[in-house]
């Protein structure tokens, strides 16, 4: 199916939030994981914790990424990482679990990029 202009940019930056956790040492176990709670644009592991990560890409430097994800979108992926630690059986009690955003910011043709990767507030 033909994406159009900003699915591309999406899935453009969901592949460098990828190439930025992988330089980071994460370990990419899931990428647009889907379920009937929910999607996760990206599940990972660092160290001892899994993270469950929500990308955002915006061009042109308007508009905050960071304030984009909102109460509900935090409960479908609340319910989507339960979801998922149920189907993999992973024991939340010895595991940390983390809500994480990457903001992208690119400039017109993708020359400039800034990634930001932070923990999503409660």
């Amino acid at each position: 199916m033909p994406q159009n202009k900003k699915q591309k940019l999406g899935s453009w930056g969901e592949q460098l939030a990828v190439d930025f956790l992988l330089r980071q040492g994460y370990n990419i176990l899931e990428q647009n994981f889907i379920c009937a709670a929910g999607e996760i644009d990206i599940i990972a592991r660092h160290s001892d914790a899994i993270s469950f990560i929500e990308v955002k890409t915006r061009s042109g430097w308007t508009g905050s990424a960071e304030r984009s994800v909102g109460f509900i979108k935090k409960q479908h992926l609340t319910r989507a990482a339960r979801y998922y630690c149920r189907q993999w059986n992973v024991n939340i009690l010895s595991t940390s679990i983390l809500f994480e955003q990457i903001s992208i910011y690119c400039n017109r043709g993708n020359k400039q990029v800034q990634i930001i990767k932070y923990v999503l507030p409660e």
